[in-house]
């Protein structure tokens, strides 16, 4: 119970008081020096304090009021700020995932890119090596029809092997020189069923009349299968 209720039971309960007491002493005497009008005089003194403690209480209670109003206005934007934070926390949340559901597809996309690179560079080399392993069986084909082709070179005599053999070195180049003018297969072929020693001192003494010859000599005999060699050859 608030306490201006409490005061409008108070006053009048004393009022009634007051006047049962004053219809009491009406049979009496009434004591010297009290009178009624002293009486009333004080009841409108208290009954004036009592307006002025209501007053009070009023303007208490508008304070009260206000006070609850300012808390209820407090309250309100303490909830809109509450709400605005936890709708900025949800947006905030929304863009992280929004960015790491495009995160995660660039990353995608990239894997697929380095895959579709890395099967291109596969095919690339493949067809490398395809072009590489093409050309080097050309390239033995050729060797080989070289090959073939030096083993049906015409036999050289073996007497004008043996004539080379036993020729000074120096004269032997000149001779072969002259030789491979005229047939550059009897040539290596001569070269060729000469002892390996011997045609290696020829061809050192050809280097300085012919470059170039000795050097296609030395590369048809690299390409040419040496025949066995024979007892006589050996001196």
């Amino acid at each position: 119970m608030s306490p201006r209720n409490l005061l409008w039971i108070i006053v009048p309960v004393a009022l009634s008081a007051g006047v049962l007491w004053l219809s009491a002493q009406d049979g009496k005497n009434p004591p010297e020096g009290v009178k009624i009008g002293e009486l009333a005089a004080k009841v409108q003194a208290r009954e004036k304090a009592v307006s002025q403690k209501e007053a009070t209480l009023s303007q208490l209670e508008q304070r009260l009021n206000t006070l609850q109003a300012t808390l209820t206005q407090e309250q309100e934007k303490n909830i809109a700020a509450e709400k605005a934070q936890q709708e900025a926390h949800k947006k905030a949340i929304a863009s992280l995932a929004e960015e790491k559901t495009k995160i995660e597809a660039e990353r995608v996309r990239e894997i697929t890119r380095v895959r579709d690179r890395e099967k291109a560079i596969e095919v690339e080399r493949d067809r490398e090596l395809n072009r590489i392993k093409e050309e080097q069986d050309r390239e033995m084909e050729k060797i080989n029809q070289e090959r073939s082709r030096l083993r049906n070179v015409t036999k050289v005599d073996e007497q004008l092997v043996r004539t080379f053999e036993a020729m000074d070195p120096i004269q032997a180049s000149l001779a072969l020189q002259e030789l491979s003018k005229t047939n550059f297969d009897v040539a290596v072929g001569l070269m060729a069923s000469m002892a390996p020693k011997k045609a290696a001192r020829l061809l050192d003494q050809l280097v300085p009349l012919d470059v170039k010859l000795s050097g296609d000599i030395s590369e048809r005999l690299g390409l040419r299968e040496r025949e066995p060699a024979k007892p006589n050859a050996a001196r």
